[in-house]
């Protein structure tokens, strides 16, 4: 993609393309259907649905759950101290920082699963580095904010709380494939 489109990356246009690919998938969709509540579970739903956009799945692996497990501790002790100033200070004012300093932390971590599944030997530090070479921290916020309210709450438009996950997610990965580093760690093809 080149530098410029990447520069318009925005969290609504990536829903729309990805509902557009969803629906037009049934092979997404099914997929889907098949999936638990579990981070490797979705891990592979994500190597499926990078499959669908590339025409050949990626084939690395990696201790999806560990990784989904440090993302969300981040992010959580990351919400909590604001939460923590809160009822220390006994002020509500740091509350208003709950839900930014959440979506900073978990932002870092936003491509893990993908450049593990591209075989990345650091899935975390990759998805660090591409969040920085994308526009930084507080640009990935305003992309990831509008899609993880469509996954949480997506479902509430009548297509179901399954697809607004599945659409988000795969919005993330339109947004990956238009960051994705090309080289040893993570090749442009899977091996």
């Amino acid at each position: 993609m080149p530098d410029a489109r990447r520069r318009r990356v925005r969290g609504n246009q990536l829903l729309a393309d990805a509902a557009t690919i969803f629906d037009s998938t049934p092979d997404l969709a099914e997929a889907s259907q098949a999936t638990r509540p579990s981070f490797a579970s979705g891990a592979e739903w994500m190597r499926a649905a990078l499959g669908a956009l590339r025409g050949v799945s990626p084939r690395g692996s990696a201790a999806f759950t560990t990784i989904g497990c440090v993302k969300y501790i981040a992010a959580a002790v990351a919400a909590a101290i604001p939460l923590a100033v809160a009822v220390v200070t006994r002020s509500a004012w740091p509350l208003v920082s709950v839900v930014p300093a959440f979506y900073a932390a978990e932002v870092q971590s936003v491509f893990a699963f993908p450049a593990a599944l591209d075989g990345a030997a650091r899935p975390l530090a990759t998805s660090r580095s591409i969040v920085r070479s994308s526009g930084g921290t507080l640009r990935a916020v305003g992309i990831v904010v509008p899609i993880a309210a469509y996954m949480l709450g997506g479902g509430f438009l009548g297509r179901g709380f399954r697809r607004a996950w599945c659409v988000g997610c795969l919005a993330v990965l339109l947004w990956y494939e238009a960051w994705r580093p090309v080289g040893p760690d993570v090749p442009r093809e899977p091996a």
